[in-house]
């Protein structure tokens, strides 16, 4: 019996392990594929292994992953996922388990990693990992930022337009670069609007770190990243200002007059050209209407604002309409399925998932998410908002972008941790939890 009790908590600590070493091997990957065009192969298989044993230990031995309605819920979706993938001969090979461990990853492994009753334990290990990733991406970006304007020889310039640093492309500079700047609006709020105790270097190091991502990410140009971290900002503030409007009511209009605000931003960037020439504004300047298009006109210019997201979109759901109901597998494209297309993703979460496990597999990823935002919104308070803000808002990138599930991102593994701990902490000091 004390073997066993050893053992199941060596697979706990296991759990959490698997998960940063996760973290670890991508962004040496990212070092990797940026300097030699190297992809760690044996580092992944490692992680893979480890991510099925790890999973049947806490599946048929301890039973952990049974015993929470997240962890059933998610169980279900892998289960559609198997059925829907190998029910197709073509899946039947072995490259589809790597994109099975990936998906258990996400949602057993991260999600589990810090879901504990255990509050401070939880949190003050899960800090330990979003300071860890906000170290070494400030000081990526900080160089970065310095090649833009003085040319180093460890940056190459191969974007001139958009500049993505010293990330593999683009658009890992926009998450990178946001994600980090997110976690350190989490940790300057807690230290200046809840006034709990941190040390002083990490706070300068997040006072840094921030200005540091904001700026690459605006060299980035990355849109849907930057309106994200605008919807992050909106949270939080929204957050505090009602916080100030309730226990004082001279202040209540300060919640409506953010909201205004940030409606009236939203409009600059979406209907002026003041921001972007990439939107309705320009539709406005040359055509008048939607309506008025021919459907190649409407097609081309729904393309450029959305950088071929429409086609995409519309190609993805003509192919799912032809399997709804089960779909084509896990990752299928190129086996069971094609689009015009060349992507692999749908850079849309409930589209991909259509085409992935048809109309059962989305119902039950959108119940399984249902169940994680209760468990989050069940926890919200001063002192979580900035890490319900930042799950809020990488859940959106998912709408536009490859994220949240179907991808391999350090940021998403962190994602899951966050999210995972987010909906088990249940035993909050009381001071924590009196505004939620």
């Amino acid at each position: 019996m004390k073997k066993m009790v050893s053992r199941t908590r060596a697979l706990s600590r296991s759990e959490m392990a698997l998960a940063v070493f996760y973290v670890i091997i991508y962004l040496i990957n990212n070092f990797t594929e940026y300097y030699f065009q190297v992809f760690p192969k044996p580092l992944f298989a490692i992680a893979y292994v480890w991510v099925l044993y790890v999973y049947c230990w806490n599946t048929f031995f301890t039973r952990k992953y049974w015993k929470k309605p997240y962890f059933i819920a998610a169980q279900i979706f892998l289960l559609i996922n198997i059925i829907a993938t190998y029910i197709h001969k073509e899946n039947w090979r072995l490259s589809t388990l790597p994109d099975f461990a990936l998906l258990i990853l996400y949602i057993f492994i991260c999600f589990g990693a810090f879901f504990s009753e255990d509050y401070d334990k939880s949190r003050n290990d899960l800090e330990k990992v979003l300071n860890g990733f906000v170290i070494v991406t400030c000081i990526m970006s900080l160089l970065s930022d310095i090649g833009y304007w003085i040319p180093m020889p460890i940056i190459g310039r191969d974007m001139p337009d958009r500049w993505r640093g010293l990330y593999t492309m683009v658009a890992e500079t926009g998450f990178y670069t946001y994600f980090s700047a997110m976690i350190s609006i989490y940790f300057l709020h807690k230290k200046l609007i809840v006034k709990q105790e941190m040390n002083m270097k990490l706070f300068w190091l997040h006072v840094l770190n921030l200005p540091v991502q904001v700026l690459l990410l605006l060299l980035a140009k990355g849109r849907t990243t930057m309106a994200c971290f605008g919807v992050v900002l909106m949270i939080v503030v929204f957050h505090d200002l009602n916080q100030l409007a309730r226990k004082d009511k001279k202040y209540r209009f300060l919640p409506v007059l953010m909201i205004a605000v940030f409606a009236l931003a939203a409009y600059i960037v979406v209907f002026t050209d003041l921001v972007s020439s990439r939107n309705l504004a320009s539709l406005v300047g040359n055509t008048g209407t939607i309506a008025s298009m021919t459907d190649a006109e409407k097609t081309a210019y729904l393309d450029e604002i959305t950088t071929d997201r429409y086609t995409l979109w519309v190609t993805s759901i003509e192919m799912f309409k032809k399997s709804p109901l089960i779909g084509y597998g896990l990752k299928s494209y190129g086996f069971t399925y094609y689009k015009p297309v060349p992507k692999s993703n749908s850079h849309n979460i409930f589209i991909t998932t259509m085409l992935y496990t048809g109309i059962i597999g989305t119902a039950s990823l959108i119940g399984y998410l249902l169940i994680c935002a209760r468990g989050m919104h069940r926890h919200k308070n001063s002192a979580t908002i900035g890490l319900i803000a930042l799950c809020i808002s990488f859940f959106l990138t998912s709408m536009l972008e490859i994220s949240f599930l179907y991808n391999g991102k350090a940021v998403t593994a962190i994602h899951w941790m966050v999210l995972g701990w987010l909906c088990s902490c249940t035993n909050e000091s009381e001071s924590e939890r009196q505004d939620a």
